[in-house]
This record gives C-alpha cells, sequence and structure tokens, in this order.
C-alpha cells in the first residue's frame, strides 16, 4: 500500500494552538527574510570579488546547503525566540529559499521577494519526524 506523501487539511484551532501558530508563521517569516538578506550581501560580496580580481576564488563566499544551516543557527544565537519554534518548520523555510534562488539562477524565475504579513495566506511546513504530529 503506497505511502502519503503529505496531508493538507484544515482545522479550527483552540486559542493556545493558534498563538503556537501565529508564532510559527511569524518564526518562519522572519528566518526567510534574515536568510534572504545574508544571501543578497554574499552574492554581492562574490560579485564585487569577481570584478575586481576573477582569479581569486578562495575570497568568494560559497552559498550552499551548509551556509543556509549557518545562517539559521546564528539566527538562534542571535534570537532565543526560535527555540521555540519546532525546528522543522524553520529550516523547511530556509530550503525553499534555496529552492527560489536555484530557480533564479536558472532564469525559471524572479528575484526571491520579502515575506510580508500583509499577505493573507500565511503558511509554514512541518515534517513528520518519529511521528511527532498527531
Amino acid at each position: 500500500m503506497p505511502e502519503v506523501l503529505s496531508c493538507k487539511c484544515r482545522i479550527n484551532p483552540n486559542w493556545d494552538l493558534k498563538i503556537a501558530f501565529w508564532d510559527a508563521f511569524g518564526a518562519s517569516r522572519f528566518v526567510s527574510n534574515n536568510v534572504r538578506q545574508k544571501v543578497r550581501q554574499a552574492r554581492i560580496h562574490n560579485k564585487i570579488i569577481d570584478k575586481n580580481c576573477p582569479e581569486s576564488k578562495d575570497e568568494k563566499i560559497r552559498i550552499n546547503r551548509s551556509f543556509y544551516n549557518d545562517c539559521l543557527r546564528e539566527l538562534k544565537h542571535e534570537h532565543p525566540f526560535l527555540y521555540e519554534i519546532d525546528s522543522t518548520a524553520l529550516q523547511e523555510s530556509t530550503q525553499r529559499l534555496q529552492r527560489a534562488y536555484k530557480c533564479y539562477d536558472k532564469r525559471l524565475s524572479g528575484e526571491p521577494r520579502i515575506k510580508t504579513l500583509k499577505n493573507p495566506v500565511q503558511s509554514f511546513t512541518l515534517k513528520n519526524v518519529n511521528n511527532s504530529i498527531r
């Protein structure tokens, strides 16, 4: 029997769960915007190095999965409220940002935009690790 890969559901949460969801929405948006800013700074840094001295590849910042993980780790150290949110939700927001920049580099889409509170659809993704979601 095939396994369910994802599930999209609508729930009617109580007050405590609403607060937890809004915290997760805000933290996911906060992480996405701050990591996006660090990625943009790194990309600008790499362009400046390419213009000035294209032969020096050691000074370029590698923007790969470990760069995104390091940015998330730094944000968690700077802002302790991120420890209260499920870590898989924050990791998923950085993974989405990485996929968006890959599409941008391949010219499939525009540059990723800032996530705002004005957007009527707020979302975050949780991963079900060891049946943690019930």
